[in-house]
């Protein structure tokens, strides 16, 4: 419910997409698939409503490292019959190259929860032998100097111009929870969003 209201408030208007405009809804992490299916959710929902309109180019783009996670979310996706709105890279937003789907600035908004360095912890192998751990090891300073900045310059490159929405979804007191280490995780993202040309709404 909560990502189908974000998705809802910072895209378009639905009565004023016109037939066949593509809109992107780029997730960076896509983790279990909630953000996927407020996705799916909205669009379907909006789909009734319009019913003389064609919203099939309106996309929910995503990027996930673990091949198991991308491979369940498309068989979501197909079970509610909503596939077709759906593109999963099965890669780190890192690396994902954007200009392979499409040249250009072309997502609407980019929306998730990403890892928050040692917040949650992700280990393991996958059965390509790539090893999948925390983003850019155990370095707090590989996280949000190499990690982050990486993820998000490569979302501004393509984010749209003046209508362009970039979420970052930050956990309440999320810095004050870390007195161990005492990393800002929240400011020190929030300052690489800004150093990369993005503005706080």
């Amino acid at each position: 419910v909560v990502s189908k209201y974000i998705w809802k408030k910072y895209l378009p208007s639905f009565s004023e997409i016109k037939n066949g405009e593509e809109i992107v809804m780029f997730d960076y992490s896509m983790g279990f698939g909630h953000r996927m299916l407020g996705a799916l959710a909205l669009i379907a929902q909006e789909q009734e409503k319009y019913k003389e309109k064609d919203f099939s180019n309106i996309k929910y783009v995503c990027c996930d490292p673990w091949s198991k996670i991308c491979k369940n979310n498309l068989e979501l996706a197909k079970f509610v019959g909503m596939e077709k709105h759906v593109e999963i890279n099965n890669t780190g937003t890192e690396l994902f190259d954007f200009s392979k789907r499409k040249d250009g600035k072309y997502i609407d908004i980019a929306f998730s929860s990403p890892p928050y360095f040692d917040k949650e912890i992700y280990g393991g192998s996958e059965p390509s032998g790539q090893v999948v751990l925390t983003p850019s090891g155990s370095s707090y300073n590989g996280f949000i100097n190499v990690w982050w900045k990486t993820v998000v310059r490569n979302i501004v490159k393509h984010l749209k111009e003046d209508t362009g929405v970039f979420v970052l979804n930050m956990v309440e007191d999320m810095d004050k929870s870390d007195k161990k280490n005492n990393h800002k995780i929240a400011d020190d993202m929030v300052k690489i969003c800004l150093e990369e040309g993005l503005e706080v709404k």
